[in-house]
Order: structure tokens, then sequence, then C-alpha cells
């Protein structure tokens, strides 16, 4: 009697959830459209209270000397920086800060193609569409790109694929790089075929009526450190999105474009002397080892990179963790700082000290 019970309870719940999918198709930022008759989310800590309640955003009188417009992880949500991101705004003045779900992600509708790869330079190439839409909504400013994991090699390659001067600066956070899964394969043998299709087949169920509203019901939608970096009031409907089979097909096609367009990313031009920083986390293994290695070809890649070791005990995605996000807030305070306040983001800009977590609680 109790399980018919606890299934009656979750098959309302599941019930709710469901009713509750129109709201999940209402974007928690804006939707700029592009020349592409496209249109792509972006979010800004102007967009919602820290609880996620939406409020009016300010009007065009703004004093801004600098757009920041982060890029996140494959299969990540824009709306994951903006604690991040607030704290930036309300630390360096005149910085208009963002993240944009990439077509087919969170709030932004599918790209064409079906399911055709979406290779890096084809990402790179909608974000300067984006920029440009940017400029002419808001006038043009000098933008600074923070890209992390996939969503630096794209940065990256928007950079190497635009007129000079028209990126002011980048800061790569654990970027991905075109020729990371041949210096891997040695380390990935041990990866089975077999469990590349079950976790596949998991990924694809999970977009099904019934799985995708347990998910949200249960809070299994979304990784637990995920989803607690987003606000509340969002949490159900990010997994919602993040369950659908738009995200997860615009996942796969990302996926597959980092294989397809690998040769497409080693054609790029360096960066001259733009502004680059890249964070690499410090951990002992062979994987880390490689990666380190691959860091060190991207910061190679401008004459005024740097090779930024993070703190010990950050790891992947530093936003999930209190040390993480302190110290990526303090190092893009850093960087911003050069470009806002001296005119430019120099390779001798200040570098905030190693944050471990007794420092952390010494400033509590």
């Amino acid at each position: 009697m109790s399980g018919n019970r606890s299934l009656i309870a979750i098959a309302e719940r599941a019930d709710a959830a469901l009713r509750q999918a129109p709201q999940a198709r209402r974007p928690p930022g804006r939707l700029v459209p592009l020349d592409t008759h496209r249109r792509l989310h972006v979010v800004e800590p102007d967009h919602l209270d820290e609880d996620g309640t939406p409020r009016r955003v300010r009007g065009s009188a703004r004093t801004d000397r600098l757009r920041l417009v982060t890029l996140p992880v494959l299969g990540a949500l824009a709306l994951e920086m903006l604690p991040v991101l607030r704290e930036l705004t309300g630390r360096v003045e005149g910085v208009w800060a963002m993240a944009y779900d990439r077509a087919g992600m969170g709030w932004s509708p599918a790209a064409p193609g079906g399911l055709a790869p979406r290779t890096p330079t084809a990402l790179a190439a909608e974000l300067l569409e984006l920029l440009d839409a940017l400029d002419r909504q808001d006038g043009r400013l000098p933008v600074v790109l923070v890209g992390h994991s996939l969503g630096g090699l794209v940065a990256r390659a928007a950079a190497a694929m635009c007129p000079p001067g028209r990126i002011a600066g980048m800061v790569l956070i654990e970027p991905s790089h075109e020729d990371a899964r041949a210096a891997l394969a040695p380390l990935d043998r041990a990866v089975t075929l077999r469990r590349q299709v079950r976790a596949l087949g998991s990924r694809l169920l999970g977009t099904t009526g019934w799985w995708r509203a347990r998910a949200v019901v249960t809070g299994a939608g979304m990784h637990p450190p995920q989803a607690a970096v987003l606000p509340a009031a969002w949490r159900a409907r990010a997994a919602w999105r993040v369950r659908g089979p738009a995200h997860q097909a615009a996942w796969l096609r990302e996926r597959a474009g980092v294989l397809s367009g690998a040769a497409a990313a080693r054609g790029l031009p360096d960066l001259g002397d733009l502004p680059l920083w890249v964070l690499s986390r410090t951990e002992p293994g062979p994987a880390k080892a490689i990666w380190r290695g691959l860091h060190e070809r991207t910061r190679r890649l401008s004459t005024a990179g740097r090779l930024l070791p993070m703190p010990e005990g950050i790891g992947h995605f530093p936003h999930y963790e209190r040390q993480g996000h302190e110290y990526l807030v303090a190092t893009l305070e850093s960087f911003v700082r050069a470009l806002v306040e001296q005119g430019g983001a120099s390779a001798t800009a200040d570098v905030p000290a190693a944050m471990t977590p007794g420092a952390l609680d010494a400033t509590q």
C-alpha cells in the first residue's frame, strides 16, 4: 500500500512538472536576434535577483567600458555563471558582463542542420555573429571572452577568426584542445565501447517525457553541484531544459564537432599579442600532465599569453565550489581591471595570490 502511495505521489509531482513545461520555455534572460534569423539566449546579472526573481533590466543609458562574454563548458547553461558575473560586476565598475547559451543549449533555439556536427569554428562564427548583434543593440564595446573547456576552444577560434582589435583579451578556464583526443588516446583504452554506448543510451532515454519529468521532480535532472549554483526558483526549469531533446542533440552535435573540426582548428592563425590567461588545474597524474602541455601550447599562441596553475583543490568546474568561485572572481577582476582602468590588459597585470581554504575562511 505504501508503495502505491509513493508511486501516486511521484506521478502527481511528475504531472505538475509537465504542466510547468511552458514556463520552462520562458528564458531568464533575453533572446538576441542574429543576422541568420536565429536567436541566442543571453543572461546578465541585471536580469535576475540573487533569489532568481526576474527584474527590469536597466535602460540603454550605461557607461560601461567593456563587454565580458562567458562561454560555458559543453552541456552547461549560461545561467550557471551568473553568481560569478554578479560578484565581478560588483567589484569592478564599467564591465557589462553576460553569458550565453550556444544554439540548442538551454533557452537558445536549435541551429539548423539536424544532427550534423557543429565544429569549434562554426560555433566561433556564431559567437562573432552574436557580438555583432550586441553591438547593434547595445553599442560597440571592447570584448573580453571567458571560455570554459569547450567554450575556451570556441573563444580561441573566434579571436583567431575576427579582425585584429575586435577582441580585447581572453581568459580561458581549462580550455579544450583540438589535439586532446590523440594525446589522451593511450589513457582512454580502458573506456570500453560498451560503457560509451550505455552512457549515450542513458542520456537519450532521459529526454523522454516520463524520465524527464521524474528527473525534474526528484532533483536528478542535473548534477547537484551544477544545480546548487543556479537560483532556486530556476532549478526545476533549468533541469527541464537540460533534459530536453534539443539540449541533448546540441550536446551530441558539439561533441561530434570537436572531432570532425580538429583539422580546421589546427589551421587557425596565432593570436599575436592578444592578452591571454590560461587557467589550468593542479593535480597529479598522467592525464593532467598531458592537459598541462596542451594548455601551455594554447598559452604560446599569444606573445602576451600566461599559463596560471590554479590552486590545489580547484577542479575542472571552479564555479561549482567555494574556493574555485572566489579564485575565479579574483582572477577575472585582476584581468579586467587592467582593461577598464589602464586601458589594456598586459601580460604583467597582477595575478591573484593562490587562495587556500584557510585563507578564504579568514576573509569571512
